[in-house]
């Protein structure tokens, strides 16, 4: 069971970080700009400062591809209710090319989806991790039979950095930009 997720912000952007980035993007912050995580956690710039090298250092890492990359980050977003990280990380995913109904699957259970055995997988270790913050057993075995164990570790450090993230974007309240897409919405047929 869920907290109710907050509608407005428990901590407040730093204005200043807000009107900086602002000026940087060239005008009004729109959906496509992670603004809000930015100027939130500028609150305690020490903090900042080490989450931005922790982020930055492990994702210049990570060898996987960028679609099992998004869907990580998406399930671990859906799982958490976090409609900021599941909205950011949705415009994401479509320019990588994942589909309407992709995105849909994403937040259904597994075996509705048309997902690979690896994309299967690993989106069920996403789910282990969100649930008891371990990996299963099983889901470890069949890990192992299809990637490397630096492999297993990118995507173990991944879902665990996101389930970091989506703690703070929903405790602090971190508000969505204007624009951004939300939680999707079946697609008609």
């Amino acid at each position: 069971m869920h907290n109710q997720r907050l509608q407005t912000p428990r901590v407040p952007p730093v204005q200043k970080v807000v009107e900086a980035l602002e000026k940087r993007y060239g005008g009004k912050i729109v959906y496509n700009r992670p603004v809000n995580i930015a100027a939130t956690i500028e609150n305690h710039r020490p903090i900042s400062a080490v989450i931005g090298d922790f982020t930055s250092g492990l994702m210049g890492t990570m060898t996987m591809s960028t679609r099992l990359k998004e869907l990580v980050i998406m399930r671990m977003g859906w799982d958490c209710e976090c409609v900021y990280e599941f909205s950011q990380h949705r415009m994401r995913a479509e320019i990588e090319g994942i589909t309407d109904q992709e995105i849909i699957d994403v937040t259904r259970p597994l075996s509705e989806g048309t997902w690979s055995e690896l994309e299967r997988i690993v989106l069920q270790m996403v789910d282990d991790i969100y649930v008891d913050d371990m990996i299963s057993d099983e889901t470890w075995m069949e890990m192992s039979g299809h990637l490397s164990l630096e492999e297993s570790m990118e995507y173990l450090m991944l879902a665990l950095m996101y389930r970091f993230v989506c703690g703070f974007l929903n405790t602090c309240g971190v508000q969505p930009e204007e624009g951004a897409p939300g939680w999707p919405q079946p697609v008609p047929g």
